[in-house]
């Protein structure tokens, strides 16, 4: 945006979320959204009489209106001598805004105050000397509209598969409220909630076939629920190849291939081709290995994105509170004792990350409070059968946040400045944009 002011040409550029080249806004999603924001003095000529000399006064960023405003300069640590040009890195939690699974427009605007010194020039001594005769400010805008996708996923399972693993020691049924199709749904029905709290947008139910999920032959990748979400909670049957859908049909699994052809990449594009920056892997054997960040398309280095995973079989039941190595699951008389349901650790988990705590903070809080566990040993002297500890594991940043601004435990207030729980800014001035001087 280019404007003339008196004999100065002003300019503001938003690099990073604007609208592309065809006039498409851009879509973004996630705790870290990213910009560059730039305000300059690109002309004036000093030989007119009168002519004015501009610097930049004051910068602000606005998101979503003016409840969410950060001024970005000048700011403490910046000299006080006036500048011409302008650009620093703001970065902004898109999840304050409202979500909705076709996506929010959110208007971020560029607010740019510039400072106009007039002057003429007199003739004084045997020289001609400028003289300042009069000032004022001069303020432009400039709003982008990225389009925010900030979308949660649940999928379950309404189908129990498991077995007794050799040298299972005979007990009782345990009822139907343990059986992993119905823990199944009680975890995603609880991550669907505290996914909504964390401001995403929830896709309706999570009871899905595979061809809800992902694309199975040929067909759009946009109409599939893994391209649609930006996280994804998981909770029916696992192996290492993949998730089942509703219905666990061998035949009709999920596998890391078709959701790697199917879910997205980028966290801010021209289209909706944005990643699951958040994975859930409720299920058994996934684990936090290259089959799921392939399926995901998350990168060794990237930041701000999470998977969570079992390396073993995860029952559907626990021990609150006690990480003993081992612990019974049912007694002598074959009832069972283990009651206290995985769906805790979601609670736990979740919880924490959507009241904003970092990944690897909420996973040991939760891992410590409500210990998963996985088949340890039968003993056929007592018939009781023991479970083993199995701690769920983290791939990627454990810096990460569901929601709230996100800040790499590197980024210290003595190079960022950060202004509530949504945004972020480098005090350290950016390069111009390309075509910013222009």
């Amino acid at each position: 945006m280019t404007q003339g002011k008196n004999n100065c040409v002003l300019k503001l550029q938003v690099t990073g979320i604007g609208n592309g080249d065809d006039g498409s806004a851009a879509k973004i999603t996630g705790t870290g959204v990213q910009a560059t924001f730039a305000a300059g003095v690109i002309e004036q000529d000093p030989n007119d009489s009168p002519f004015w000399y501009a610097t930049v006064k004051e910068v602000e960023i606005l998101v979503g209106g003016s409840s969410k405003t950060a001024q970005v300069y000048p700011l403490p640590t910046d000299p006080p001598s006036a500048i011409q040009g302008f650009s620093r890195l703001f970065r902004f939690d898109s999840t304050v805004v409202q979500p909705s699974p076709s996506g929010t427009a959110v208007t971020v605007t560029l607010k740019a105050t510039f400072h106009l010194d007039k002057f003429v020039w007199v003739y004084m001594g045997h020289m001609w000397v400028p003289v300042k005769v009069d000032e004022e400010d001069f303020g432009m805008e400039l709003p982008v509209s990225p389009i925010v996708f900030n979308v949660g996923l649940t999928n379950a399972t309404q189908v129990d598969v498991s077995g007794a693993p050799p040298g299972w020691q005979n007990m009782n049924d345990p009822g139907s409220e343990y059986y992993w199709s119905t823990v199944s749904q009680e975890m995603a029905s609880a991550a669907s909630s505290l996914l909504s709290q964390a401001g995403y947008a929830g896709l309706g139910g999570s009871l899905h076939t595979k061809s809800d999920l992902v694309v199975v032959g040929q067909g759009d990748p946009l109409t599939k629920l893994t391209r649609q979400s930006t996280v994804a909670f998981n909770s029916s049957h696992g192996t290492t190849s993949g998730v089942s859908d509703k219905d666990a049909e061998p035949s009709n699994w999920v596998n890391w291939a078709d959701i790697n052809t199917t879910s997205g990449s980028m966290v801010i594009a021209a289209t909706r081709d944005l990643k699951n920056r958040f994975v859930f892997l409720y299920s058994c054997l996934c684990g936090v290995g290259s089959g799921p960040k392939s399926a995901f398309h998350h990168g060794s280095s990237d930041a701000n994105v999470a998977i969570f995973g079992f390396n073993d079989n995860v029952m559907s039941t626990l021990k609150a509170g006690d990480r003993s190595q081992y612990v019974p699951y049912n007694n002598a008389n074959g009832h069972l004792i283990m009651v206290d349901k995985l769906t805790l650790h979601v609670q736990a988990l979740l919880g924490d990350l959507a009241a904003g705590s970092r990944t690897e903070l909420a996973l040991a809080a939760a891992n410590f409070a409500y210990p998963p566990r996985t088949f340890g040993y039968g003993d056929n002297g007592s018939g009781i059968n023991y479970m083993k500890l199995l701690n769920m594991s983290l791939s990627g940043d454990p810096d990460a946040t569901l929601h709230t601004i996100y800040q790499r435990s590197t980024e210290t207030s003595a190079n960022w400045v950060r202004f509530g729980d949504w945004g972020l800014v480098k005090k350290e001035f950016a390069p111009f944009p390309e075509g910013m001087l222009q």
